[in-house]
């Protein structure tokens, strides 16, 4: 529902739950924990929905945070291409028309 520059949003729970298929309680339970980790704020908007805002800055900042410590442990993981031990064994190359041809019968 937030779009380009736009960062507020006014849905009721209800319309949440049933755009998302999931139940009301799902929903309201997910906005308290989004709350909670500071990605969204929200203020009382009438009787039936909220208005909330989603912390651009926060999100921008913890997802810097996690893709940094994604890839320092991708650095750090013994089996990457260059310390690999997995299968070192000299590969064979196969001229795969020849080999169609013998298990076929054409040769």
């Amino acid at each position: 529902m937030c779009y380009g520059d736009k960062d507020t949003i006014c849905p009721s729970i209800k319309d949440l739950a049933d755009k998302l298929n999931k139940s009301v309680k799902t929903i309201s339970r997910n906005l308290k924990i989004l709350k909670e980790r500071g990605l969204i704020a929200s203020r009382r908007r009438g009787s039936i929905s909220n208005l909330y805002t989603l912390a651009k800055k926060n999100l921008q900042i913890k997802t810097e945070k996690l893709l940094n410590n994604l890839k320092s442990k991708i650095n750090k993981t013994k089996f990457n291409k260059k310390t690999s031990t997995f299968c070192d064994y000299e590969q064979r190359d196969y001229d795969f028309n020849d080999l169609e041809r013998k298990l076929l019968g054409w040769d």
